[in-house]
């Protein structure tokens, strides 16, 4: 038999597990991180008010302005709308610079 605090315990315990599984699978984006939108590609980079997108035909940013995030090693899929100004879905991610990978 359990008492009240082990049960407890487990459910803390059990809680935090699912809590870090879940932000393991939860896409997110960083500095460094290359995009293509049609025959463009882009680097998501630091700028003076937060991170952009910079063309890296013409370094042009993208909407014309930055965006401040929480964390730029770990952008949000949110964070990410507002840097791709509504237009994420038309930004296609070829390199992972965290990860180190083309994806």
């Amino acid at each position: 038999m359990y008492t009240e605090r082990q049960i407890l315990e487990q459910l803390i315990k059990d809680g935090k597990d699912a809590e870090r599984k879940l932000q393991e699978l939860e896409v997110t984006y960083s500095v460094g991180d290359r995009f293509k939108n049609g025959e463009k590609k882009y680097l998501l980079t630091c700028a003076p008010m937060g991170v952009a997108l910079v063309c890296l035909e013409h370094g042009g940013v993208y909407g014309g302005k930055s965006v401040n995030v929480e964390n730029i090693k770990k952008i949000t899929q949110m964070e990410f709308e507002d840097v791709a100004h509504d237009c994420a879905s038309y930004f296609i991610r070829y390199w992972d610079s965290r990860k180190q990978v083309k994806t």
